[in-house]
């Protein structure tokens, strides 16, 4: 089972690295960019502990579609193994945030948003972040597994369409 959920897992990690070239920006933003960007970020993101906790749920299905069918077990590996490697390279996944926002937002409009944060009312949009998070997430769920049969028959459709029902 180990060689299977690393199989899987590194299956994963390949197909992680193919983006559209497009995604990336041609010309790197200015440091002065960068650091606005970096402020930005931190205003509006709240608590990296809480950020990196709201993903404990999707990882422990990511693990059992992966092949560690108990729950128990990937909530283990979740809290024991991925939390920590996530938590110790968070700032990481930051500094690559800061420079799509700085190659992507104006100066004046990352101004404007630190503003906002600094408000009352942006303090209260990041409190609220987790709660909201969370009910989009189950909001989510709720719409796909509304949609699932539809989907199921499109799928169906475009099989046979295709002539690829008895592959």
């Amino acid at each position: 089972m180990v060689r299977l959920v690393r199989r899987r897992l590194l299956a994963a990690l390949v197909v992680l690295p193919v983006l559209p070239a497009a995604a990336q920006p041609a010309a790197g933003p200015s440091p002065e960019a960068i650091s606005l960007a970096s402020i930005m970020l931190a205003k509006m993101s709240g608590d990296p502990t809480a950020t990196i906790h709201q993903l404990g749920g999707p990882m422990v299905a990511m693990l059992q579609q992966m092949g560690i069918s108990d729950p128990d077990r990937a909530r283990v590996i979740v809290q024991e193994a991925l939390i920590p490697l996530l938590t110790s390279h968070y700032q990481d996944l930051l500094s690559m945030w800061a420079k799509d926002y700085a190659a992507t937002l104006s100066a004046a409009d990352m101004k404007a948003a630190i503003a906002f944060y600094e408000s009352s009312a942006g303090r209260s949009l990041v409190a609220a972040g987790p709660k909201l998070d969370q009910a989009k997430f189950i909001d989510l769920t709720q719409w796909m597994a509304a949609l699932q049969p539809e989907m199921q028959q499109r799928i169906e459709q475009a099989l046979k369409a295709h002539g690829w029902e008895n592959n």
